[in-house]
């Protein structure tokens, strides 16, 4: 089968992007523009609109894989680098052009984690606010995490710290709701648990699509981790193994050959006064490999959590359920009782 080159996979496609995109941010700033596109918001610092603009543009190629497009894109890149290099003369055609495309188009705006996160919170806590206004019952989540008691332990990480950790658990956050709230017969909800372990309650025959979504992100996290740990076992190790053999030859040569030993940071000295290195790259990838080991077990001890909570609910539902289709039998038994008394009362009268 013919082999197909990736440019994204290649060192030295990845090094001349680079390089280009450096360029053209160098050769930007070098343009004189006008106060009227050369502005920035009084809380945001300053940016020069044409950096934007090119860092849109390589964002946009990012994931392009076709040859064709590639070479055009970098055709198109070495193009602008020349226009930006005759622009940095105030009234030339280039830099006109230049301030032209600038007062037409608004630079994008990149908005950064944190950014959004802020963002949300504020149209969370409006929505809340109207929500309250309009007299809204707030939503409760179904279930609250909460830390058992007299569960505090002192362990060691990674690095030698100690850390204090918790036990905790899920509890149902509210009550099941009376029969006179449902618009029909109560059903029991079913747990349900995913390929992965990740538990959830399936409430009908058709999942929410934000169910869907949450259960999606859950299983690529998991499965992002658990590859991750398998690669840094089976090469990382290795690799790292084979640095510290590198290092400790150099460290042999530069001692043998009477120089001073080269100083790195993170090097110690044990008690004879030789030196040491404190971590080794094989230690590194050690700690990196207990650290996501670590995260994949507080996943499975939540999971465990969640599944207990989701049971409580169930039995909860379960026994609410047989003992309302008890009462509407026995409601049903009583109501034919006297349908058969009326009737048979009816001829008698007659």
């Amino acid at each position: 089968m013919p082999t197909y080159f990736i440019p994204a996979r290649s060192s030295r496609h990845r090094t001349a992007c680079l390089a280009l995109y450096r360029a053209l941010v160098k050769e930007g700033k070098r343009v004189p523009l006008p106060e009227h596109v050369n502005t920035c918001a009084a809380d945001k610092p300053y940016v020069n609109p044409i950096q934007l603009f090119i860092r849109r543009s390589f964002r946009q190629n990012k994931r392009d894989t076709s040859p064709r497009l590639v070479t055009a894109a970098l055709d198109a890149g070495h193009n602008m680098l020349r226009v930006l290099s005759d622009a940095r003369i105030a009234g030339s055609k280039e830099n006109s052009s230049v301030v032209a495309f600038l007062e037409k188009n608004k630079p994008p705006v990149h908005v950064t984690y944190r950014q959004w996160q802020k963002k949300k919170k504020i149209e969370n806590e409006r929505r809340a606010q109207e929500a309250t206004a309009r007299g809204d019952a707030p939503r409760v989540p179904l279930l609250t995490r909460r830390v058992v008691p007299g569960t505090e332990k002192k362990v060691k990480d990674g690095v030698g710290n100690f850390v204090t950790t918790y036990e905790y658990e899920y509890v149902p956050s509210k009550d099941p709701k009376p029969l006179s709230e449902l618009p029909g017969r109560r059903r029991v909800p079913r747990l349900i648990t995913e390929a992965s372990g990740i538990p959830f309650l399936r409430l009908r025959k058709k999942q929410p699509l934000v169910l869907s979504k949450i259960i999606q992100h859950r299983r690529e996290r998991r499965a992002t981790r658990s590859g991750l740990v398998s690669e840094l076992t089976r090469e990382g190790l290795d690799f790292a193994a084979q640095e510290d053999l590198w290092e400790d030859n150099l460290a042999r040569a530069v001692a043998e050959s009477g120089q001073d030993p080269i100083k790195e940071p993170g090097d110690v000295a044990d008690t004879k006064g030789n030196k040491n290195r404190s971590t080794t790259y094989r230690q590194s990838v050690a700690l990196g490999i207990a650290y996501i080991s670590a995260q994949l077990n507080v996943e499975v001890v939540d999971m465990l959590a969640r599944s207990k909570a989701y049971l409580t609910i169930i039995d909860r539902e379960r026994a609410l359920a047989e003992k309302e289709d008890t009462e509407r039998l026995e409601k049903e038994r009583l109501e034919k009782e006297q349908e058969t008394a009326s009737q048979s009362k009816a001829p008698d009268a007659q």
